[in-house]
């Protein structure tokens, strides 16, 4: 578990993202509904088992803080490949990465 993207601190975009958060929220709708894992190169490393687009706004409306005030998506990944989950493990992988296609 962990945030797969986050995209705004203090209520202020990053500068590294040319989309504004509205456009991921969108976007990151269109891959669960279209089946998060179909997007994975190697479906059998792990599935999606949770998701959520948390902002402000959404935070405020569960009365919830978000750390340091940042804005993402939440995301949770139950591994299948033993290899994986052992650099899991030891610390060699230690994040997600997310890639948006243009029409994501």
């Amino acid at each position: 578990f962990g945030w797969a993207m986050t995209f705004s601190e203090n209520g202020k975009p990053l500068a590294m993202l040319e989309a504004v958060p509205e456009s991921i929220e969108q976007a990151v709708y269109r891959i669960v509904a279209d089946g998060a894992n179909a997007h994975a190169e190697k479906k059998s490393v792990a599935r999606m088992i949770e998701s959520a687009v948390l902002t402000a706004d959404k935070a405020s409306a569960m009365g919830l803080a978000l750390p340091d005030g940042a804005e993402g998506w939440w995301v949770g990944f139950q591994v299948e490949d033993e290899g994986v989950w052992k650099k899991i493990e030891n610390g060699e992988l230690r994040g997600f990465q997310v890639t948006f296609r243009r029409g994501d």
